[in-house]
């Protein structure tokens, strides 16, 4: 069983000894700041640690540098960056990015997501080395000048550290297939704070019943899971102290034992509200009212009404507000308008009587309509991959076909609106542009609870220059949502910037 008490940390130690996994787990968990430095052989890396959490990594791997990896990415050519870097006293991080940024071959947004990528890359690397020292150094003001927010939680960053180096390492002693898996609640982390894709989700809920690694790998179609990214996924988990091995795998657990590891389970996810919360969002696809509220078509009304107001009281927005997922609370929230609609039809005789006639013929209509929404949630996801690696002119022709499919979805519609934005400005059509910045205010104002429509405005305010006014969207987003990380970052860049102001005044004056 791997242990996932944060350890003790020393001044210095081994990565033999101490994972690095582990150190900065702790980190997190203690929420410490310094300077954790890694070295091994010729190779050396510095991790600026702001209260738990990567803010910057320093390498002296030539592969790693910024220039470096613009080129593989294809962002700029080799003659542009030799030129770039003889006006820069440094060809690594914010001085090359700034003076990019100030030369318009990148934009300030592309350029915060390659930093961020950046920091991903040099930090995934470290998962893979198998030796060297790692050093915990108090931090001193000046020593390191990036402050780079990261889009997902440290937890979620080790994990795909962990994933990342389970696929290209010899992990194969850590992984028996014959013998059981069971989830193990975290002492002091919850499920959430990892951001499982959907994929690794189904593969936590398919632990409550103590599979083996076989038995995963022969539903991987169900998982929606490559074997290398489940492998991988394992590897993580046993390596956290999530997961643990049971007995080699016999006869089916008994039902008592079951129901022991889902709650468990519940426990450790943040509360049985969450777990019920995804069990029902799974379970919810293709149900009609009676089996959405969980009663016979022959229930009374006051068996309807007693059953409406508990799950009312269960799944009501204001509960939902608890949820940190916001993907999960906004999924939640068309779960609770089912669920009233539902009841809104059936307490009344009249539409009941009509919504029952429609089953016995067969609503042909409503299930092509479920089969464009999920089509266009498809659609939706693929898109906002794309605008996160600036990518505007596909993601539109994406979110268009999306938006088709489903017009009432507003988190389409503002995704729409900042990528038709985007594409317009790109080519200075201004008419495009205040189109889709109405589009934006528009959608943003319909569902206030959505933190994307009061980003985008910030970013527009920020591109006309409207500093003041983006700044002021920029703190709404943060209220709505707290965990946005690239509201974040544009907070800490606009008073990086202020204070930079005041300190150039003050030389003035002297």
């Amino acid at each position: 069983m791997t242990s996932n008490k944060p350890p003790s940390l020393p001044t210095k130690a081994t990565l033999k000894d101490l994972p690095l996994h582990r150190v900065l787990l702790s980190l997190y968990n203690t929420k410490q700041s310094g300077l954790l430095v890694i070295e091994s052989k010729e190779r050396k890396k510095a991790i600026f640690i702001d209260s738990g959490n990567p803010r910057g990594c320093r390498s002296n791997i030539k592969s790693e540098t910024l220039g470096a990896m613009l080129i593989k990415l294809g962002e700029i050519d080799q003659p542009t960056l030799n030129r770039v870097l003889k006006e820069c006293e440094d060809g690594d991080g914010f001085p090359l990015g700034g003076a990019l940024v100030a030369k318009e071959l990148l934009s300030p947004e592309r350029l915060a997501e390659l930093l961020e990528t950046q920091l991903k890359q040099r930090l995934f690397d470290l998962f893979t080395w198998e030796g060297g020292s790692i050093t915990l150094r108090p931090y001193k003001k000046g020593m390191v000048s990036d402050n780079i927010p990261v889009s997902i939680s440290t937890p979620a960053l080790i994990l795909a550290g962990l994933m990342h180096a389970a696929k290209h390492s010899s992990s194969e002693s850590l992984l028996d297939g014959n013998r059981t898996l069971r989830l193990v609640p975290h002492k002091t982390l919850t499920l959430e704070v990892f951001q499982f894709s959907g994929p690794e989700l189904r593969v936590i809920h398919a632990l409550d019943n103590t599979p083996t690694l076989a038995q995963l790998l022969q539903n991987l179609q169900q998982i929606k899971m490559d074997a290398n990214q489940l492998e991988a996924f394992m590897v993580a988990l046993l390596q956290i102290g999530l997961v643990e091995y049971g007995a080699v795998a016999k006869v089916a657990p008994s039902q008592s034992k079951s129901k022991e590891r889902a709650k468990a389970r519940s426990k450790a996810d943040g509360g049985e509200f969450t777990v019920r919360m995804r069990k029902e969002l799974a379970q919810a696809e293709g149900k009609n009212y009676f089996e959405l509220l969980g009663i016979s078509q022959a229930a009374s009304e006051a068996e309807i009404r007693k059953v409406y107001f508990q799950l009312a009281k269960e799944f009501h927005p204001d509960r939902l507000r608890k949820l940190s997922d916001q993907h999960l609370r906004r999924n939640g929230e068309v779960l609770f308008a089912k669920i009233s609609e539902a009841y809104n039809t059936l307490v009344d005789a009249n539409k009941r009587k009509e919504y029952l006639a429609s089953l016995e013929i067969g609503s042909q209509d409503a299930t092509e309509q479920a089969a464009k929404i999920l089509e266009s949630e498809a659609l939706f996801q693929k898109a906002r991959g794309l605008i996160r690696q600036g990518e505007f002119r596909v993601a539109k022709g994406i979110l268009d076909k999306a938006a088709q499919l489903h017009p009432e979805d507003p988190e389409i519609s503002l995704y729409l609106g900042w990528a038709r934005y985007k594409v317009a400005s790109a080519s200075k059509v201004h008419g495009e542009m205040q189109a889709a910045k109405a589009l934006i205010e528009k959608y943003k104002d319909g569902r206030p609870n959505l933190d994307a429509g009061y980003f985008f405005l910030g970013q527009i305010a920020k591109l006309e220059g409207n500093l003041h006014s983006a700044e002021q969207m920029f703190v709404k987003t943060m209220d709505i949502n707290p965990r946005n990380h690239e509201a974040e970052r544009e907070l800490r860049l606009m008073d990086r910037r202020r204070e930079k102001t005041r300190k150039g005044i003050f030389k003035k004056e002297k």
